[in-house]
């Protein structure tokens, strides 16, 4: 397994030092993320091993920034990516299933109905068939999740592989 982190700044979130920062320290790999389209909202993304020598500069830049107590960096700024073999994939006894891609709207806004099972937490069950708008749903995706966090989307090429490796967990 090879562990990365990603580390995102954005000038709307006035991490605006943290952005010059990247940009000057890791020119060839800070991506800008979206299209800036206002003037100030620029938002960039570095990737860099999680045991390497630029991870440590920059959690070290934004440790110092912490310290003198400046709010933009109170949040969490990056996240890990864990890169496995095919090997390693395979001999995996379980496999944690993050969906990256959402879309709108969410079954409950398209009439699938839901009863609230507790009122102080909003734990609750589908009690219809899942109502989507099929049009919204990102296409050459194999897995998608709606807004919602619970509504799951998957691909019929999805669903084969599934069933071809017997995996379980989910019907389909």
């Amino acid at each position: 397994m090879t562990e990365y982190v990603s580390v995102r700044a954005s000038e709307t979130l006035n991490q605006d030092e943290l952005l010059a920062f990247l940009k000057a320290r890791f020119p060839r790999i800070t991506k800008t993320i979206g299209r800036t389209l206002v003037k100030g909202t620029e938002c960039v993304e570095v990737r860099v091993p999680s045991k390497s020598p630029e991870f440590e500069q920059i959690r070290t830049f934004i440790d110092e920034k912490r310290k003198h107590g400046i709010r933009a960096y109170d949040f969490t700024i990056g996240y890990y990516l864990r890169k496995y073999t095919k090997a390693e994939l395979q001999r995996a006894k379980v496999l944690r299933l993050n969906i990256a891609t959402h879309f709108e709207p969410s079954g409950e806004e398209c009439g699938t109905i839901y009863e609230t099972l507790c009122d102080h937490c909003n734990l609750g069950r589908q009690i219809s068939d899942l109502i989507i708008d099929v049009r919204r749903v990102p296409q050459h995706k194999d897995i998608c999740e709606t807004i919602a966090w619970v509504e799951w989307i998957v691909s019929t090429r999805f669903a084969r592989t599934f069933a071809k490796k017997k995996l379980t967990g989910a019907e389909f």
